[in-house]
């Protein structure tokens, strides 16, 4: 018999030893936080805090870089899991597949890059609309003229 979210009696979800920050202030670093997949529930625990949310409430779980780790960002209908996010230090394709094995909506964005802004043209001329290649300029092509 095991307890999560205080229910009691068969569990068949499957936990994973993460680093948790619940908020500003409450983390639990690894080996101390604990992730919660159910088919009904996710759960992410920390030393202090817990936070569950519904399957059917979640909208979206996405993956990102977090510098050199990877982080599990939620995003649910109500807003309680905001403030949560899960830093994956290791394991990340074990917990990848056991999301989408229950059915979670996974976004994995470690690879996207953010496109350029529009209207941004590098090495534009102010005068014209079109941008060009940069005309090198010599560093010694100035000096001669202010010596005279």
């Amino acid at each position: 018999m095991s307890e999560v979210d205080g229910r009691r009696g068969q569990w068949n979800g499957r936990t994973f030893i993460v680093s948790t920050l619940i908020g500003y202030f409450v983390g639990t670093p690894w080996p101390f936080g604990r992730l919660y997949v159910d088919d009904g529930a996710i759960t992410v625990r920390t030393i202090f805090r817990q936070k569950t949310c519904l399957k059917s409430e979640i909208t979206e779980i996405s993956l990102e870089k977090y510098g050199p780790a990877n982080q599990l960002v939620f995003e649910d209908v109500t807003g309680k899991m905001a403030d949560v996010t899960v830093l994956l230090s290791m394991r990340v394709k074990g917990v990848l597949a056991e999301l989408e094995r229950r059915g979670y909506p996974v976004v994995d964005r470690r690879w996207t890059r953010l496109p350029l802004p529009q209207g941004i043209v590098p090495w534009r001329d102010p005068d014209s609309g079109a941008g060009h290649q940069p005309t090198r300029m010599d560093s010694r092509a100035g000096e001669n003229d202010e010596e005279e």
